[in-house]
């Protein structure tokens, strides 16, 4: 998995839930064992919770009132950003983005926060991976995400935009028509929030947005 992890993502069978366990370095002699296993939850996890499926429709008992297979993939999500270096092989972003991820960013409902919160962390973890013209769509996903009643929402999508803005790939003209909500929602953040990180966070975030060098008033 990605070398620079200190600890390796474990996918719980019952409950399904995240368990970091602090680990050396994966070698990357393990990356034919461990990619396809990854790969392999991932579509067990789809299978288990299709996009757009309805809450009450999904199998198996629930957890915290959140549907134990939305858990499982926000495990299996968890494992696919920790090891974003080693899964490019494995993984065509592109059309998962389109096909899944986008729709379920979009979704609504407490039980669905813990997967949004997984989701903006994948896409920071595979901004490498993002095309041009797919940029704008997670600006505005994300942004919108920053307004979510979950600081760990809020905190995951901050990280995410200030991936894809400290990026080669940034193009100020793409981003421009976010700025404006984004500061907004940033400076709300701010203003409501007591904790010394996530200022700190939100702060390194504000002045990626705002930095004359990407974008101008």
């Amino acid at each position: 998995m990605k070398a620079a992890s200190s600890h390796l993502v474990c996918l719980h069978p019952a409950p399904f839930t995240t368990v970091y366990v602090p680990c050396p370095v994966i070698p990357q002699a393990h990356r034919d064992v461990v990619a396809p296993f990854v790969v392999q939850s991932l579509h067990a996890a789809s299978n288990a919770a299709p996009v757009s499926t309805p809450l009450e429709s999904l199998p198996g008992p629930c957890v915290a009132s959140i549907p134990r297979a939305l858990l499982l993939k926000e495990a299996a999500y968890t494992a696919a950003s920790v090891g974003a270096y080693d899964l490019h092989d494995y993984v065509n972003f592109k059309s998962w983005l389109h096909s899944t991820l986008l729709a379920e960013l979009a979704s609504s409902g407490d039980a669905w926060r813990p997967l949004r919160r997984a989701i903006a962390r994948l896409i920071g973890a595979w901004v490498p991976q993002v095309k041009e013209e797919d940029r704008p769509v997670l600006y505005a996903a994300l942004v919108a995400l920053l307004s979510e009643q979950d600081a760990c929402v809020q905190l995951s999508a901050v990280a995410a935009l200030r991936a894809l803005i400290d990026d080669f790939g940034f193009e100020v003209k793409e981003f421009m028509g976010h700025v404006a909500p984004c500061v907004r929602a940033l400076a709300a953040m701010l203003r409501a929030s007591q904790e010394l990180d996530t200022q700190t966070q939100v702060r390194k975030d504000l002045l990626c947005s705002t930095d004359t060098r990407h974008c101008t008033f």
